[in-house]
């Protein structure tokens, strides 16, 4: 590693900044993507901090629990509308296979993106 460790509140600091991403049902590389937070970092923080690791779980369940919140109240209420529109949309969310890496698209599209660099002519 490095340079000095981080403290304890200076990972937990990082861990905020990509919190928001992981509660929209993004996996931790896409958020550490967008962030700009390195991924090596944040996956080893993570994976070394267990506190930080069911946050990261709970976090990425967020969107999902709210959603079969969403449903289940739209038909307490007898709005099966609701409740279907959510259900519809639910079938087109591509779910996270590894928390980390993210679902088989992602990583399908990551994959083909480094073909495409390696592939692509060289720069002058």
């Amino acid at each position: 590693m490095k340079g000095s460790a981080r403290t304890k509140e200076e990972k937990h600091e990082l861990f905020e900044v990509i919190e928001p991403f992981l509660q929209e049902g993004v996996s931790l590389r896409k958020s550490c993507e967008i962030t700009g937070i390195p991924y090596t970092t944040m996956r080893d923080i993570v994976k070394s901090d267990e506190v930080l690791r069911v946050k990261m779980h709970i976090a990425q369940r967020y969107l999902i629990d709210l959603a079969i919140d969403t449903v289940r109240k739209s038909l307490k209420e007898g709005n099966i509308k609701t409740a279907i529109w959510f259900l519809d949309r639910a079938k087109n969310i591509e779910p996270l296979v590894d928390v980390y890496e993210g679902g088989i698209k992602e990583q399908e599209d990551r994959g083909n993106s480094a073909v495409s660099v390696a592939t692509s002519p060289a720069r002058v």
